[in-house]
């Protein structure tokens, strides 16, 4: 998933005020809370990504309101691991890159 297509469903959202992204929200962490969100909802992976990728991010960065009590959508440390798990596989790539394979 490219990351500059979730920033720009990100922005997307955000000028919709379908989702309160705090500007300290780097882009990787919203690659990782979409990709997270996707891993969690697969049973609707026939939906297109954009719709995908949006639903994680207004789930994961409510706007106002009783919305914003209920942030906990995300369990962050799940949301933590995954991350990690991410990482491991960028290594992972990035390894396989250099070894020609």
């Amino acid at each position: 998933m490219c990351t500059i297509y979730v920033v720009g469903i990100a922005d997307g959202l955000q000028s919709a005020q379908r989702a309160c992204i705090d500007q300290r929200v780097g882009h990787r962490r919203l690659l990782v809370v979409s990709l997270w969100w996707i891993r969690e909802h697969l049973a609707y992976a026939n939906r297109p990504a954009s719709v995908m990728i949006g639903n994680g991010l207004a789930s994961a960065y409510p706007c106002g309101g009783l919305a914003q009590a209920r942030s906990g959508a995300v369990d962050e440390r799940k949301l933590r691991a995954f991350e990690q798990g991410v990482r491991f596989l960028e290594a992972a790539k990035t390894l396989m890159v250099l070894l020609g394979l």
